[in-house]
């Protein structure tokens, strides 16, 4: 569903075909987001609130998803 809402609106991607190679793509830039998202809570956390340290990973993780699905995914042509 986020591919698909990602892929109409967010980025307003109108090209047929390559969903398959797209939607692979996506997958791994939301898993690397995950994993940022997860080191960023577990290093800010020995400095910082636990709480404090999850919202600073949401903000990391939103950023990197955002930026990679730009540039690598949905990429204008």
């Amino acid at each position: 569903m986020s591919f698909y809402l990602n892929s109409r609106f967010t980025f307003a991607d109108m090209s047929s075909g390559g969903n398959a190679g797209k939607l692979a793509k996506f997958f791994l830039v939301a898993c690397t987001a995950f994993v940022a998202a997860t080191v960023a809570v577990v290093y800010l956390s020995a400095f910082m609130p636990v709480y404090l340290a999850k919202i600073a990973s949401i903000v990391v993780s939103l950023a990197l998803n955002y930026g990679l699905s730009r540039l690598l995914v949905f990429k204008s042509t």
